[in-house]
């Protein structure tokens, strides 16, 4: 068995000016996840990102440490101005 590796990946969390949020990675194709309610999408997210991560790449992935947290960066994009954009390295995982 391959010891494990550690990875990074970037996620963008675009605030719309109608009030809705996108999150999208350059490194993870087919993530798009949107919505009105960021609480919502904050629980999609990381079960997104494992599966998308082990269906187009084939990476198996064991723990996964959001830099910054999912709540802060909910909590931060809720008191952005209308179209704010945040480009933020999110994740550290480790791939067995």
């Amino acid at each position: 068995m391959a010891p494990s590796q550690e990875f990074g990946i970037q996620l963008f969390y675009d605030k719309r000016p109608d009030g809705r949020y996108h999150i999208h990675s350059p490194n993870i194709p087919g993530l798009h996840v949107a919505g009105s309610d960021l609480d919502e999408i904050k629980v999609d997210v990381e079960p997104l990102v494992i599966d998308l991560l082990f269906h187009n790449s084939g990476i198996v992935v064991d723990t996964i440490q959001w830099v910054p947290s999912l709540e802060d960066m909910v909590s931060h994009m809720k008191n952005s101005p209308a179209t704010a954009k945040e480009k933020i390295l999110v994740i550290t995982g480790r791939a067995a």
